[in-house]
Order: C-alpha cells, then structure tokens, then sequence
C-alpha cells in the first residue's frame, strides 16, 4: 500500500504500477520510433511527422470533469428581445414596455405593417 508523501492518501494501485512502469514503456516507444520512422527503408517507412500514440499513464492527479454550465434562458430571451426592440422602435417606446418574454413593443398597431 503506498500513501502520497504530502497528504498521506492511499494511491491507488493502478497509478502506481502505471508509474513505476512509465519508464518502460517510454523505452519502448522510443525504440518503435526510431525503428518504424529512421531505420526502415522503402514502403514500410513510416513518415516522420505521423502523429506517435499517447500511453495515457495515470498520475493520481487526473481531475473529475466539472458539470456543465446551466445557461439561463430567460436572460438570453431578454437579451435577443432587447436587441429586437432596439432595432424595431425608437428609443422613448422601447422603456415604455416591461420587459416580458413576449415581445410587446413589436406587436403593436403602429408596427403591425413594418416589415422586420
């Protein structure tokens, strides 16, 4: 059982087998590049600039992903209403409105005509 020196958590076994592994592993994907990418000849070859893959060797220090961000409709209805209206009204009818989810200064008599 292995404890972080710093905090005195128990470390997963996983992380630390991935770790004391780590530098294996890093040889033996250096000894594939090098083969694979500078020694081979002809149509085996591959280009040196591919992409190599990634071992993902856990740390310990991964961090959970954070839930998304909850967005609020309701300011954004009012936002695009605003702009709307800014753009359809002059500005002393715009501030005669509450602001509403229901677009009220659009639907009046004077721009029932006026196309948008």
């Amino acid at each position: 059982m292995a404890r972080h020196f710093k905090t005195g958590e128990v470390i997963n076994e996983e992380v630390v087998k991935g770790l004391l592994q780590s530098t294996e592993t890093g040889e033996t994907l250096l000894h594939v590049f090098a083969e694979e990418r500078l020694k081979r000849e002809g149509e085996d070859r591959v280009s040196f600039f591919k992409p190599s893959c990634n071992p993902k060797i856990k740390t310990g220090l991964e961090k959970p992903k954070s839930a998304p961000r909850v967005v609020n409709i309701l300011k954004d209805e009012k936002q695009a209403f605003r702009c709307l209206v800014g753009k359809a009204t002059r500005a002393r009818e715009d501030h005669s409105y509450p602001l509403t989810s229901a677009p009220l200064a659009v639907s009046t008599e004077n721009n029932a005509e006026e196309p948008y």
